[in-house]
């Protein structure tokens, strides 16, 4: 797991704590966010560890896989019409789009810098309209386009914010980071709402991310850091869940915790492979990391039609062909444990990064390499329900 990846991980990281950094001072000009809430009447469903009847049976036929010579797709976005934009490249980025049928209609290639329609990092979203919003996090800059990936108009950002996403109404959600007094080694990620003009509305949660230094001087890190994932709802409602946590929140577009969804398991052992490849490569070393006995609860979570939610756990190794995943009906009963395609990265957790697939319309689509990370396929899955 960690061999074939380290060295492409290793500079993610970097790069992305260089952004931290750079951007940690950078203030909203004296504005605030709101902390949620629960609401008076918020429903908790506590969940056991076995699937409640009537229980589903969900299958994912794949429906068709698109591939290219040396990319690298980074994200899948779907439109409301299932086309779908790919966004790929190491040295150069470009964007390709495809129509429902898996067909190439239109491909845009993006220099690096500072002009107009270029960028130093791309972190995109679709709005509801179909415009296609680029944020790019180290010039503070968000860039939004056409359907022909045309420029419409630039803005500037007073604010700092990775894993950027969309709601039907255009605010922003971004999660943010703050250095913890007495230290550069350790940060506290806010997961917050914008409006479409960049004031500040809403803070959901915030937790600790990064090493930590003993007495002795050695740096800790974590075996697997603890990371948020969220997703939004048609109806604007927020779903998010930290991995180190089963407990599902859902929050109303007025900032309450509507409905708290748990269940009732203990995650599975590391198994003693996972455990060596934690251990440090070198004698005295002064990095270690802290290797649990357990792996993280919650890998993803994707929120389907009929307000169905499934969550992707950790029960799955390395080695398997599938992944495993819960699914909660629209009551946020438990009612069935799945196999789900096999996705890149879907249990990365050196850092705040987001999912390689996305669920629309019916379809779950999926960034997948082979072993060794050379060759990459998007893939478009249909998704059958059963009771």
């Amino acid at each position: 797991m960690l061999n074939t990846t380290m060295k492409n991980i290793y500079i993610l990281t970097c790069i992305i704590i260089a952004l931290l950094v750079l951007h940690s001072c950078q203030k909203n000009g004296g504005e605030s966010s709101k902390i949620i809430e629960e609401a008076i009447d918020i429903v908790l469903i506590e969940n056991q560890d076995k699937p409640q009847s009537p229980m589903l049976e969900m299958k994912f036929i794949q429906d068709f896989s698109i591939t290219e010579e040396a990319w690298w797709p980074h994200q899948v976005l779907v439109d409301n019409q299932n086309n779908m934009l790919v966004y790929t490249g190491r040295n150069q980025k470009k964007i390709i789009k495809f129509n429902k049928e898996g067909k190439e209609v239109l491909r845009k290639e993006f220099s690096k810098g500072q002009g107009p329609g270029e960028f130093s990092g791309i972190d995109p979203s679709l709005s509801k309209d179909g415009r296609l919003f680029i944020v790019d996090s180290s010039q503070r800059r968000l860039t939004i386009l056409d359907e022909n990936l045309e420029i419409m108009e630039i803005k500037k950002l007073q604010f700092w914010g990775g894993l950027f996403s969309l709601d039907s109404q255009d605010n922003m959600y971004f999660l943010e980071m703050e250095f913890l007094p007495k230290t550069r080694d350790r940060q506290k990620l806010i997961l917050a709402k914008f409006s479409p003009k960049g004031i500040p509305l809403q803070r959901y949660h915030e937790y600790e991310w990064g090493q930590h230094r003993d007495n002795n001087g050695i740096y800790h890190t974590d075996a697997f850091r603890t990371q948020i994932r969220y997703k939004i709802d048609s109806n604007d409602n927020v779903y998010y869940a930290t991995t180190n946590k089963y407990e599902i929140n859902v929050v109303s577009p007025d900032g309450k915790v509507i409905k708290r969804i748990t269940k009732k398991s203990k995650s599975r052992k590391l198994t003693q492979t996972e455990i060596d490849e934690f251990k440090p490569k070198k004698p005295n070393s002064r990095s270690v990391t802290d290797i649990p006995k357990n792996v993280p609860y919650v890998a993803d979570l994707f929120i389907l039609d009929n307000d169905y939610l499934l969550v992707v756990t950790f029960e799955s190794r390395d080695e398997d062909e599938f992944l495993l995943g819960d699914v909660f009906d629209k009551k946020g009963i438990y009612r069935a444990c799945v196999q789900i395609p096999k996705y890149y990265r879907w249990n990365f957790l050196l850092a705040p990064s987001k999912s390689r697939a996305i669920y629309k319309n019916g379809y779950f689509y999926t960034i997948e390499s082979d072993k060794y990370e050379e060759n990459f396929w998007v893939k478009r899955y249909i998704i059958i329900i059963n009771i």
